[in-house]
């Protein structure tokens, strides 16, 4: 076998992620981040990604960047807070100064 080459197809961005939720990626594509260790993303081509949380978790920062030309990059999604919404229905309107959240 001679004149072998191997070329690079894709590029792998390992993570793990205490929670399953979406990214959106280069204010483009919206892609899946699931639950569990060692987990990765594949991107087709090389550069830089920026990748954006999407839903009710927050996390550390609002966006991570992945760069393939960075060797051993690994991310870690844990979240540091998670939106929470609700309603109060209140019988006597009164009352509504009197509510903390």
């Amino acid at each position: 076998m001679k004149n072998l080459k191997f070329e690079q197809t894709g590029y792998a961005m390992p993570y793990d992620s205490t929670n399953a939720f979406k990214v959106k990626v280069n204010d483009k594509s919206v892609m899946d981040i699931e639950q569990g260790k060692s987990n990765k993303l594949c991107f087709e081509k090389k550069g830089k990604y920026t990748l954006v949380p999407q839903g009710c978790h927050k996390f550390e920062k609002d966006s991570f960047v992945f760069d393939t030309s960075k060797q051993g990059q690994s991310f870690n999604f844990k979240p540091t807070a998670y939106k929470l919404t609700g309603k109060v229905n209140l019988k006597n309107k009164d009352l509504a100064s009197k509510i903390t959240i």
